[in-house]
């Protein structure tokens, strides 16, 4: 996976980014995107990094066959069906990575992210409503969670995989947040 850092209007290389906060400070988050897994749980059995080999013994392509058929390059790899990842079977939190490519040779998967050798995981679906819907959920969460009377600040990350889903609809996202966070008394700065 490849970062590309930038400060102003300035692309900078050999760089980290960082955001430092001191002081006393209250905070909350909220978590949701809005994807489901669905199909049964499988263990990843050989993976170096973002790079899938296996997953339950079989090619990394073979799994995401058994649910689509034939991968055709035109719609594979997507977004839209990321990796759900468990880091154990009990476990019912996940995080979600998404296929960037793969390796015809290998039939291999390369993700946007790590996974670590035994993770459990899923493949994961949603549609524009889920999405929008899990923007209300994680607003609410970081709002209801948040231990002061108002908060000053909110700081929200998204990713690009969200916006090519929503296509015409990223605009929703946006009002979302803006009402939610709005009715949770954070005063809402825009840059005109």
């Amino acid at each position: 996976m490849m970062w590309i850092p930038f400060y102003k209007k300035e692309i900078l290389s050999d760089s980290v980014p960082i955001l430092l906060f001191s002081g006393n400070i209250l905070f909350s988050i909220g978590i949701a995107s809005g994807w489901s897994p669905i199909g049964k749980k499988s263990k990843v059995t050989k993976v170096d990094k973002n790079i899938v080999y296996e997953i339950d013994n079989k090619s990394a392509i073979d799994f995401y066959r058994y649910y689509f058929g034939n991968l055709r390059e035109d719609i594979f790899p997507s977004g839209e069906y990321p990796l759900a990842v468990f880091e154990s079977e009990k476990e019912d939190n996940f995080y979600l990575r998404a296929p960037l490519s793969y390796d015809k040779t290998q039939e291999s998967l390369i993700l946007a992210g790590d996974i670590p050798l035994n993770a459990t995981v899923q493949i994961a679906e949603t549609d524009r409503s889920r999405i929008l819907k899990g923007v209300e959920d994680s607003v609410s969460q970081a709002i209801n969670g948040y231990p002061g009377n108002s908060p000053e600040l909110a700081l929200i990350f998204s990713c690009a995989d969200r916006r090519a889903i929503l296509g015409t609809r990223t605009k929703e996202e946006y009002w979302i947040l803006k009402n939610k966070i709005a009715k949770g008394s954070l005063k809402i700065y825009q840059k005109q």
